[in-house]
Order: structure tokens, then C-alpha cells, then sequence
């Protein structure tokens, strides 16, 4: 639901809280309910009455750089210059 304006009223329209102050209350990976009475967002459907607002904590994206030590894996790559065949000689 979008709403007009990122305050939250009471039922005489008197602005009683933010989104703003509400997000800035949440702790960092942690989903948090914030219980309401008598609370309205204006909405553009007009006034909309709350019980509650959830924030829940989602992670998308997750960037790991792994970095490897490529001597562990091979040893060699040796190509004949006769017959042109490529051997891969593995570390045992």
C-alpha cells in the first residue's frame, strides 16, 4: 500500500510517530513488530486504520570472494612438442 506521507496519526489526524522514527528504532538483521492503537496512515485511498507494522529483514544479495592457491590443484601442464598432446600432472 503506498502511502502519501511517512507519518502516523491518530483518529483527530494528529501526527503521533514517523515511519522514519519506527525504522530508525530496528536493529540490523532482526525482524521487528510494532504494535499500534487508534494509529492511521494516510493513504491514497484516504485514511487507513493499523494494527500493527512489520519490518522483516530479508538479504538478497550475498558477495563472497573466495581466494584459492591454484599450486594445490595442479602441478603441471605439460604439452608434447612432438605430438602435441597436453597432460595435466596432478600434485599426489
Amino acid at each position: 500500500m503506498q502511502v502519501k506521507d511517512r507519518s502516523i496519526c491518530n483518529a483527530k489526524g494528529e501526527i503521533i510517530d514517523t515511519l522514519d522514527n519506527l525504522e530508525n528504532q530496528l536493529r540490523p538483521d532482526e525482524d521487528h513488530i510494532f504494535s499500534l492503537e487508534n494509529s492511521y496512515i494516510d493513504t491514497h485511498c484516504g485514511l487507513v486504520k493499523i494494527r500493527a507494522i512489520k519490518y522483516e529483514y530479508e538479504q538478497n544479495n550475498k558477495t563472497m570472494n573466495i581466494s584459492i592457491d591454484a599450486q594445490e590443484f595442479i602441478k603441471a601442464i605439460l604439452k608434447d612438442a612432438l605430438n602435441g598432446e597436453i597432460r595435466l600432472v596432478a600434485k599426489r
